[in-house]
This record gives C-alpha cells, sequence and structure tokens, in this order.
C-alpha cells in the first residue's frame, strides 16, 4: 500500500501484534491472494478457450 505524503501518522498497534502471532497463524491475504489467483487463472482459461473457438470459426 503506497501511503501518501502527508500521512505522518505512526504505524496502528495492532500491526505488530500481527506480525508476532504471524508465526502460528496463517495470514488472510495468503488465502486471499490464493484464491484471486486460482479466479484470475479460471478466467484466463475461459479466454483461451472463447479465443481458440473463435480463431476455429474464423478459420
Amino acid at each position: 500500500m503506497a501511503k501518501s505524503k502527508k500521512d505522518h501518522s505512526p504505524p496502528i498497534p495492532i500491526f505488530n501484534r500481527i506480525e508476532d502471532a504471524e508465526a502460528t497463524t496463517p495470514r488472510p491475504e495468503k488465502f486471499f491472494l490464493q484464491e484471486e489467483g486460482q479466479r484470475i487463472l479460471m478466467v484466463l482459461k475461459k479466454i483461451g478457450k472463447l479465443y481458440a473457438y473463435s480463431a476455429q470459426g474464423a478459420a
């Protein structure tokens, strides 16, 4: 996340606690990214199939 130049506030303490607990708890961002990755792959596969289909139709 990019911080704006006006933002000089110190980091919120809860983030430090999250980092401390990181070793024992899975981080939600990782799951989110994994799920997003899967969705993106699905979309790419669908686009690939559509592209192949349209290429067959044109040939």
